[in-house]
Order: C-alpha cells, then structure tokens, then sequence
C-alpha cells in the first residue's frame, strides 16, 4: 500500500553504561526489550524489522512477534549502523516511511505508537515524540529523507533531522530510556 509505513527497533547498544546486557534484565518482570518489542508489534505494520546483536534470547523474542532480525557486527556506532541497516533492508519495500523506536523505551506504548502513524498517514512528513521541548524516538522518517541518513556519518543517528521534526505529545515520563542500572530501579519503581 502507498501509505506503508515499516517499524525499525533498534537492540543492538552494547550497554556499555548498564555493565551487562541491559535488554534481559527484568523490569517488572519480563525482559526490558520484551516492552518495546510488544509495542510495536501491536502497531500493526506490513515491515516490523529488528536490529540486535548476536543474543539469543533476545533473538527468540522478536521471531515470536514476527520481527525480520537483522544482525548488526558492527562494533562501532551500533545506532548510526543499525539504522542505516534497517532502511537498507526497507530499500527493496514499498515502505513510504520508518518508525524507528529503541529498544531501551519499555513505557512507550502502542496507542503512542499509532498516534505517530495517524500523523503520517493524515500528513506525511517527518515525525518525532516529544515531552515538553524534547523531539525523540519514537519517531517517523519519510522515505526521502533516508539518504540522507545513509549518507550521515557518526553516532547520532537521526537525531540532526530530528530537531526539525513535529512533535507527537507523549505522556509524561513514557520516553524514559534505562542506560544504567540506577535508571532501571527508578523505572522500576515509579513512586
């Protein structure tokens, strides 16, 4: 369909901050990837593409939700890498966008997710979520933005386009990502 848009989830961070492989620890219970591989799962999309590292476990995960994995073995940037990796295996599709949202975001919910796939599809263009005066992931890149992305350099991913993206109010607290072990016990532990 010409309004196609594909999901992009980024798990392959070397959790360099949190010490181990922050995406199996428990938070409230499950694996912390498992939240935001559920959310976007429930949204629904024709292309649902995960970037991981070689993790079993966490490879599992996504094939129960349908995900295509794609490995990322490059040790450098794996933000810049694995998005480029992801838009390189949409080049075939008739994708006209990518919502890319992070693996390390458990409290992003679906219902956000399709807020930001109302806003494309209604009018297309480039979106991001925000709390406040923050624009981040989740977010949706159009089709003809993407190279520029494949031609950007560095770690920062998306994050220059995003400065000029509209916003998609998210609630409070829900675009919390856990780098550290300190930001998993706040997360979960919410009082």
């Amino acid at each position: 369909m010409a309004d196609d848009i594909a999901g992009i989830l980024l798990a392959a961070g070397a959790s360099s901050r949190f010490g181990s492989d922050k995406l199996t620890a428990n938070f409230r219970g499950k694996p912390l990837v498992s939240y935001a591989a559920e959310a976007l799962a429930g949204a629904k999309l024709e292309h649902v593409i995960a970037i991981c590292r070689n993790n079993i476990d966490v490879k599992q995960l996504f094939e129960w939700h349908n995900y295509k994995t794609i490995l990322n073995t490059c040790g450098q940037k794996p933000l810049s890498t694995s998005i480029k990796l992801g838009l390189e295996a949409l080049a075939e599709s008739e994708a006209s966008a990518a919502l890319i949202m992070l693996a390390d975001m458990p409290l992003v919910t679906t219902t956000h997710l399709n807020a930001l796939t109302a806003a494309f599809r209604a009018k297309p263009g480039l979106y991001a979520s925000g709390d406040g005066d923050l624009r981040s992931p989740p977010a949706i890149i159009p089709r003809a933005l993407w190279p520029e992305i494949l031609a950007e350099g560095g770690d920062q991913g998306a994050r220059g386009l995003l400065k000029h993206a509209q916003i998609i109010a998210a609630s409070p607290g829900t675009l919390s990502d856990i780098d550290t072990v300190e930001d998993l016990a706040r997360l979960n532990d919410p009082r």
